[in-house]
């Protein structure tokens, strides 16, 4: 298990969106990163506004559509072998 990095959280992001039928752009991207594989920096500042845009249209679905993204990106982060990020 490894610790997560903040442009795989943005590519899980983008996958949980998926996994919802959100349609998010990047999901090829995202599946590249989360295999190691590299990316153009361009991309990765892509991905970071796909995730953003895809936080604030889950949170504006409500708590379960919150609760359902939570669970899913769990199981992504189970899949991808990240460990629990440790308390601050």
């Amino acid at each position: 298990m490894r610790p997560i990095t903040y442009g795989e959280s943005n590519a899980l992001m983008i996958l949980v969106a998926e996994t919802m039928g959100l349609a998010p752009a990047l999901v090829d991207a995202a599946r590249q990163l989360l295999q190691g594989k590299p990316l153009h920096p361009m991309t990765g500042a892509s991905m970071e506004r796909e995730a953003v845009r895809i936080h604030d249209l889950v949170r504006e679905r409500g708590e379960s559509a919150i609760t359902q993204a939570n669970l899913l990106a769990d199981r992504l982060k189970d899949e991808y072998q990240f460990r629990p990020a440790e308390p601050q």
